[in-house]
Order: structure tokens, then C-alpha cells, then sequence
């Protein structure tokens, strides 16, 4: 198959030569003509379509099988070509294939329409507003720490730190946690990031600020400074336009499914073609005359 070929071509092109690039200094646009076959031209924008036909290679940048995809879609002309003179395009197999690349690029075309036509700047503006208060912003803060398996050692090295000892230093030489070698730096981590006690103790602190007394948790006991705070921003409306715009286009487009459902008569089989079975209805509950019974209060501990 031309299409499993290209993959592997590719590959191995890449690797004896390095990737291929255009001819071109100039960037090319959508309508630079590539090749022509029989007077009829190939154009970028031909390459990218057929390139798109190919799951595994729609990501590789079009630069990189530039002559193979050139020579692919010349080989597909030739090849249709010879089909067209042959009249294939009148068989009932290629009616039938067309006919369903047809339904498929409506149905798309449809999806694209309902998305562009219903994703308006005021849509668009509501569902920004809806994301920020529904996505919190979270403050980070920049920590180091040394951690000690001892509450009193833990006491001694806060005494040391007070008396002007270097901190980095003191981390490389006392910490038992695997960031004393690099002076106890954690970086920068949001509160949910470590665990609650030692979160706790982080954001509570001034940036320069040393913990008075050691912080204990499951790990250890811990001498906590913090070296820098960020505030947390949200993202600007354009940063998250296409999430936006991709939610908006799902909700329009289930809420139309729905509409043509509605409007439509469908009838669903089995794979084996017989008709399905319709489900089961559910019984309603049973009625009864007599009063629900409430439980009695509970009874004060004597």
C-alpha cells in the first residue's frame, strides 16, 4: 500500500540523510505549485490533504517528506488517471466508496457550520467567565527545607540558622531528604503539591522567613524557609479560546443530535440483522395505604 510505504520511506530517508526541506528560501503558501502532471497542478495545499490521509504521518511536519509526498501524489494522479481512462470511476464499487466520503465530508462540513455559526464572542465570553469560576488559581510558593529525623536536632539546626548560619549550607551538610544536596531547594509547588503539614506551614511564612519551630510530618521533622511567593493568575480569555470554543462546539452539537433525533424515525437491529428486542418497562412502585413510618428520635446518652 502506497500509504504503509510512506511511513517506512520516511523513516528511513530521515535517517540516511536527515530531513528533506524545500527547495524553496522562500515559505511557500497553500497554492505554490509543487509539480504538474500532465499540464494539471500539485500544490501544497494537495500535499497536505493527502499527507492528512495517513494517521501516523499527519504530524510530521510537511518539510520532512517533502519529495516523497511529491512523489505520491504525482504516483496517485498517474494512477487515477489511468483509472478515469478506464472508466472505473462508473463502477458500482467506486459509486458506493464515493458516495460514503461524501456523507462523511457533509456530516463534517455540518459540525463546522453549527460550531462557527454558535460559538460567538458572547458565548465564548459566558463560557470564560463560567471557567474562572469554576478553575481556582492557585498561589505558589518557593520553599527549601532540611529535614531531620529528630525533633531536638531539628530545634538545634532552627538555633543554628538563627545565629546566622547559611541555610543552603547547613541543608547540604544535615538534611537526610534527597534535595539537601542541592541546598534543601524544593522550587516553586502549589499547596495541594506536598502534604497538608508541611503546606501549612509554607504559606504561612513570610518570603525569608525560617519556621520558628521544626514542622513534623509523616517524612520527618522539618525546617522550612521560603525563599520566594507567586500569585496566582488566570489565563486570559485567548489563552484558553480554543478549550473554550471545543466545549461550546460539543454542547451544540449534542443539543442538534438531539433535535434531528427527535425529528427522525429510527430504526435500530441486532448485528445479525433481526430487530432488537424492546426494552423491558419498569414497574412503577407499589402503592400502599398505610402511612410511612418515621423512626423514633434518638435518645440522649444517659
Amino acid at each position: 500500500m502506497i500509504r504503509f510505504n510512506l511511513l517506512r520511506i520516511a523513516a528511513f530517508s530521515t535517517a540516511l540523510f536527515g530531513a528533506a526541506t524545500l527547495a524553496s528560501a522562500q515559505q511557500p503558501t497553500p497554492d505554490t505549485v509543487v509539480a504538474t502532471v500532465d499540464g494539471k497542478p500539485v500544490t501544497i495545499t494537495d500535499l497536505e490533504q493527502f499527507k492528512q490521509g495517513i494517521p501516523q504521518a499527519a504530524q510530521i511536519p510537511t518539510s520532512s517528506i517533502f519529495d516523497i509526498l511529491v512523489d505520491r501524489v504525482v504516483a496517485s494522479r498517474l494512477l487515477s488517471g489511468a483509472g478515469y481512462a478506464g472508466g472505473l470511476e462508473k463502477s458500482d464499487e467506486v459509486k458506493k466508496q464515493m458516495a460514503a466520503i461524501e456523507q462523511q465530508l457533509v456530516a463534517r462540513a455540518e459540525v463546522e457550520r453549527i460550531v462557527k455559526e454558535g460559538a460567538t464572542d458572547a458565548k465564548v465570553e459566558a463560557a470564560y467567565q463560567t471557567y474562572l469560576k469554576e478553575t481556582p488559581v492557585n498561589d505558589e510558593v518557593k520553599a527549601s527545607h532540611i529535614l531531620l529525623d529528630d525533633e531536638e536536632k531539628a530545634k538545634a539546626v532552627i538555633a543554628e540558622l538563627k545565629a546566622g548560619a547559611d541555610f543552603a549550607e547547613t541543608a547540604k551538610e544535615k538534611s537526610i531528604g534527597p534535595s539537601g544536596p542541592n541546598g534543601g531547594d524544593l522550587g516553586f509547588f502549589q499547596a495541594e503539591q506536598m502534604v497538608k503539614e508541611f503546606s501549612d506551614a509554607a504559606f504561612a511564612l513570610e518570603v525569608g522567613a525560617i519556621t520558628e519551630t521544626p514542622v513534623k510530618s509523616q517524612f520527618g521533622w522539618h525546617v522550612i524557609k521560603v525563599t520566594d511567593k507567586k500569585v496566582g493568575t488566570p489565563p486570559t480569555k485567548e489563552e484558553v479560546r480554543d478549550q473554550l470554543e471545543e466545549k461550546i462546539g460539543a454542547e451544540l452539537l449534542q443539543a442538534r443530535l438531539e433535535e434531528l433525533r427527535a425529528k427522525a424515525e429510527i430504526v435500530r437491529f441486532n448485528m445479525d440483522g433481526t430487530a432488537k428486542a424492546d426494552p423491558a418497562p419498569v414497574a412503577p412502585p407499589a402503592e400502599t395505604t398505610e402511612p410511612a413510618k418515621t423512626s423514633e428520635p434518638a435518645k440522649p446518652a444517659q
